[in-house]
């Protein structure tokens, strides 16, 4: 709902509230702002809850208007289909590489903070936020497990952070598995039917609504030091419903636990899955385990917009900086026969040739770039701001790059991908 109202120029003030069928829903006065109310979110001073069918009024007082003066007010109402608005801020309008935590809680699932003696107690989601703002970086998801009671919060504290992109997801949490969200845009059912059922078709319908789908932490243990944690679905149920796969999760960058195997493994597969990291921040008040930002994902985005950064993360154009935001930077790309794509696309060959591909890393002083084709490194050589290697190549094959010091991953870069576009 928006009012607009002439006369600002005399001090002509119009306040506003709602009223819906079953009572008060709130009041804004006269600060002429946009109004939402939906069943998740609300504007400040509007109470949250379901959309009941019937008579809504929009009340409206008049504090002050001079003698004489002639004012119109126009009241705009415009309804969606969507537990949110479809259209969020942009923070940015220009294209670029923004970089961000896909990955962290608050107190409206398992986040926690010390105070007082000490005592845990829940941690504000503002205190994640502002974690975030303070390593500098682009965006962040609060991805509380299942609910999404904190859009409420999402929503009222994003003009705060004015440079911060606030994201809407949650962590959906099953007894087979996590999935990460980003860019969802109503509630939906978390539930399996039973307790050997498959998500694929609660991840499906999240992902074609339009947001992105990763599986999170698929390496970790599905015991009691984390209920559920491990994924334990087959490939083929959940090939075509998600979009990516959290291949570093927190601190876990090697060993059994990482999720960078069954990530190349899905790939060789036919799968095209977007590499991802999240920090799965649980204590934004201390870096004893871990911290915001740590991993970072970078992505290429056409502005820094929640529909950006979802864009940007299905076209799989998309690195991670596996030590946080200020780790090195990438650029990958592969020409052939004048035809250029970059990392996530595919490049479009009839059958076995000679590709040239082109790595450009900057911050990686002494460190060791490795080619990968179809989860093997073919080609090692020292990280530069212009690596390239000419690979055969062959319709079905992928080629990634990654970068390491003394052994330990340092950039994931995702893919290119050789063979048809889809």
């Amino acid at each position: 709902m928006v009012v607009r109202v002439t006369g600002a120029e005399r001090r002509t003030v119009v306040d506003v509230g709602l009223r819906g069928p079953a009572g008060f829903r709130g009041w804004s006065g006269g600060r002429g702002d946009v109004v939402t109310v939906s069943a998740v979110t609300a504007t400040a001073g509007y109470l949250p809850g379901p959309i009941e069918p019937g008579a809504w009024t929009v009340l409206l007082g008049v504090p002050n208007i001079r003698p004489g003066s002639v004012d119109r007010f126009t009241v705009t109402v415009t309804l969606h289909d969507t537990d949110r608005p479809v259209d969020g801020p942009v923070v940015r309008t220009a294209p670029g590489w923004y970089a961000g935590d896909l990955h962290a809680h608050s107190a409206h699932s398992d986040g926690r903070v010390r105070v007082g003696t000490p005592r845990a107690v829940g941690a504000p989601p503002f205190l994640v936020f502002a974690a975030a703002a303070r390593e500098g970086l682009d965006f962040i998801t609060l991805s509380d497990h299942n609910t999404v009671s904190h859009w409420l919060e999402v929503d009222r504290l994003q003009p705060y952070f004015d440079t911060l992109l606030l994201l809407h997801g949650r962590e959906v949490t099953t007894y087979r598995g996590h999935a990460n969200t980003a860019g969802e845009r109503a509630f939906s059912e978390f539930r399996l039917a039973s307790p050997d059922a498959s998500p694929a078709a609660l991840m499906r319908a999240i992902r074609e609504s339009g947001a992105f789908v990763s599986i999170n932490h698929p390496g970790r243990p599905d015991d009691e030091t984390c209920m559920g944690c491990g994924w334990n679905v087959t490939d083929d149920e959940m090939l075509g419903a998600v979009d990516g796969v959290e291949v570093v999760n927190g601190m876990t960058r090697s060993g059994d636990q990482w999720g960078w195997p069954l990530w190349a493994a899905w790939l060789n597969r036919g799968a095209r899955l977007t590499a991802v990291g999240g920090s799965d921040e649980h204590t934004p008040d201390e870096t004893d385990d871990y911290a915001v930002g740590q991993p970072t994902t970078v992505v290429w985005a056409d502005e820094l917009s929640e529909g950006g950064i979802v864009r940007g993360l299905k076209s799989g154009r998309v690195y991670i900086r596996t030590r946080g935001p200020r780790g090195p930077s990438l650029e990958f790309h592969a020409t052939q026969g004048g035809t250029r794509v970059e990392m996530g696309a595919a490049l479009d060959v009839a059958g076995e040739t000679d590709v040239e591909f082109v790595a450009d890393v900057d911050g990686a002083d002494g460190q060791t770039l490795e080619w990968i084709r179809n989860g093997e490194i073919v080609a090692t050589q020292p990280a530069s701001r212009h690596a390239s290697r000419m690979l055969r190549v062959a319709p079905g094959d992928w080629v990634a790059i990654m970068v390491r010091e003394a052994g330990d991953p340092t950039v994931i870069g995702n893919p290119i991908y050789v063979g048809p576009r889809r």
